[in-house]
């Protein structure tokens, strides 16, 4: 964890991530979010596998994206997350 409560996760851009511009698909950012926000769960000692087991669900009410340059394959991704 950051000093800043910030939390970052890095990720390799798999081929199956991009599509035939050879850029990430842009669905699949979401995808990378949740990885994101499950790793970070996980150094909080929280992972979903335990919450779930203990009868608790978090629910993703919105998602959004603001774009700024293409990724493309074999790329590293750091995902942020607070």
């Amino acid at each position: 964890m950051l000093e800043d409560g910030w939390h970052e996760t890095e990720i390799r851009v798999r081929y199956k991530d991009t599509d035939r511009m050879g850029v990430v698909y842009y669905g699949n950012y979401l995808t990378f979010f949740e990885i994101g926000r499950a790793e970070l769960m996980r150094e909080l000692d929280l992972p979903y596998s335990r919450l779930e087991a203990e009868g608790y669900t978090l629910v993703v009410t919105e998602a959004s994206a603001k774009y700024h340059a293409n990724v493309g394959y074999d790329a590293l991704v750091t995902v942020k997350t607070k």
